[in-house]
Formats: structure tokens, sequence, C-alpha cells
């Protein structure tokens, strides 16, 4: 096993970057396995990923993502993480569900963050600056913290925790904001996902 001090975290996140890009991010199909599960694998330089997953037709989903490192000929594990993601009562009921797929892939292949290669960026689109590109209403927030769950968007590479949403509306000023109890424009929660995982 890893440790903090013996990873490269440039290197480890411009990894992962291209690596989902490459894998469900990419609409490419996964390879089936006998336990009913689906796998992707990517592999470059001495770095390789795969992402097993369980779904069911597709919803809810769970799956985890394990980075290797080859060290003295063997493949090591040095990162991971765990995701396990659901439609709500709204999501389940959208009319092109396709589209909201394929919405997710656009959010996760937006992400350029490569000290946050967990799921999509922030935000997408940038609604401040592409509000009037917002597809079918669809916005696509992510958030997370620190292992320790206190402080917000303070997660890093070697260690955090998460939640990723897919919105139909056109407002809202905050990720996970308790929309009951505001004065927002009404909008509807499609998609959720909780993740979570760091270093090895």
């Amino acid at each position: 096993m890893a440790n903090e001090s013996q990873i490269n975290a440039k290197e480890l996140g411009e990894f992962l970057i291209e690596a989902k890009r490459a894998t469900w991010a990419s609409g490419r199909k996964a390879m089936k396995l006998d336990d009913g599960g689906k796998r992707f694998i990517f592999a470059k330089g001495l770095h390789s990923y795969r992402d097993i997953y369980h779904e069911d037709d597709p919803n809810p989903f769970i799956g985890e993502e394990i980075v290797y490192k080859i060290d003295n000929g063997k493949n090591i594990p040095i990162w991971g993480m765990n995701y396990h993601g659901w439609l709500t009562e709204e999501g389940k009921n959208y009319p092109d569900q396709k589209g909201l797929v394929n919405f997710l892939r656009e959010a996760l292949i937006a992400n350029e963050n490569i000290e946050k290669p967990f799921r999509g960026p922030r935000e997408y689109p940038n609604i401040n600056n592409e509000r009037t590109n917002i597809t079918k209403g669809l916005i696509y927030f992510n958030e997370d913290m620190d292992l320790d769950g206190f402080c917000r968007n303070n997660g890093n590479i070697f260690g955090f925790q998460g939640t990723e949403e897919i919105i139909l509306g056109t407002t809202k000023p905050h990720p996970f904001i308790d929309i009951e109890s505001s004065t927002l424009e009404k909008h509807e929660t499609l998609y959720r996902l909780k993740y979570h995982g760091g270093v090895i």
C-alpha cells in the first residue's frame, strides 16, 4: 500500500481525469462480469484504473474505483473511491432518461480540476456565465468535503467525501440548499450520488 508521501498528487490527478473521461463518461460499453456487475479498465504508463459497479436497471447503482501503480513489477493499489447513486422519484418520472444520463456524462467530462478528480466540476454548466446554454433546464452540482465532513470544498485527492446532484430548474445559488424552506424558484432534484475515498 502507498502513503501520502509516496503519492505524486499532480500525476495521479491527471491520470484520473483522463481515465474517467475514457471510461463510463465516454459512453462506451462496460465489460459484463459473471456476477452481474460491469467493469471498465484504463491503463497508461505505470498507472491503471478499474471501475466496477452494479446497477438495477439502472437505478440505483453502486461501485468502486481503484487506481493501481506498478512498483517493482507489482500492481499496487494506491487510491480508491466508492460511490452510490440513484434517481429521485422526480428523476424516475423525467421524460428523457437518455438525455439525463448523457447530461451526467457531459458534466463528468467537463471536470478539469486535477486537485479534485472525484466526479464532475462544482457546477455545470457555469450558470453565472452560461445561463442561456443550460440544457433543457438541467444543472449539475458537486460539493466535496474533507473526510471529517466539517469543511466544505476542502476535500483533496488524499481524502474526501461528497455529493453530486442534477436538478431541473434555472436558479440554485448554492448546492444542496434546503429548497423547501427557501423562496427560490421551484425546481426538482432528479438525481443524487454520494461518494468518498482517498489514498490507500
